[in-house]
């Protein structure tokens, strides 16, 4: 196979990858933004950044077609891996996983959210509903019953650390899927080794904030629940 012929093909596997995962990207994200990053990264660092976004752009179509409030979530998040294709030639992993984690998880909520509304409920009031049915059976207990609304509510104060994690688990496989991207194409990006990577002292701010207003939730203070709710969220 001479080297045309496989630069071809590579082309057209990196743009059938752009737009699977791009229409992927609403139901299966953990495997469709990656997908994106891995195509995206591929032509991008070929000089054909017009072809990521004209696949991207096809994939979040398809999604559109399929459920218009999907496009909530990916519409945002498809346009945040292609900028972290561009920044990361530029800017350290740790900002850029940064502003990924923060778009995902907000246009996560945010879809989830309105789904639930539409349906007339609220993603407290599913997970409520939940715990109530699972206290109602172990109503021969109230040692059980107890336990388990207290871990209701604990579950409920953890809602927004959910989204956190599951866009960070996310956000881990994409950049692992542009650095190998840029690999192939022996393209430099800010993606050292995990031994090599340096984080600022203040990321510390975040979970020290959140001991304080966890340890504060003890207190003479007004919402207790609401100041536990935020430290066990920023400490986690």
């Amino acid at each position: 196979m001479n080297e045309r012929t496989k630069e071809t093909r590579d082309l057209i596997l990196l743009s059938a990858a752009v737009v699977l995962g791009a229409a992927l990207s609403a139901a299966f994200p953990v495997v469709g933004l990656p997908l994106v990053g891995m195509g995206a990264g591929g032509l991008t660092y070929r000089g054909r950044i017009v072809g990521a976004i004209v696949g991207a752009v096809i994939g979040f179509a398809v999604v559109v077609a399929l459920g218009p409030v999907d496009a909530i979530f990916s519409g945002p998040a498809l346009v945040a891996v292609l900028l972290a294709v561009v920044m990361l030639r530029r800017i350290d992993v740790q900002w850029v996983g940064a502003m990924l984690v923060a778009v995902l998880s907000v246009t996560g909520w945010a879809r989830d959210s309105l789904v639930l509304k539409a349906q007339g409920s609220s993603i407290a009031a599913m997970l409520s509903s939940e715990a109530k049915s699972l206290i109602a059976e172990s109503a021969g207990s109230s040692a059980n019953a107890q336990a388990l609304k207290d871990s209701a509510n604990l579950l409920l104060s953890l809602i927004p650390m959910m989204y956190f994690v599951t866009a960070l688990l996310t956000v881990v496989v994409i950049v692992l899927a542009i650095a190998w991207a840029a690999k192939r194409t022996g393209q430099e990006v800010k993606v050292p080794p995990l031994s090599r990577l340096d984080f600022t002292p203040h990321v510390l701010w975040p979970f020290i904030i959140g001991v304080l207003a966890a340890a504060a939730s003890f207190g003479p203070v007004a919402n207790p629940s609401l100041w536990l709710s935020v430290g066990l969220n920023l400490v986690l």
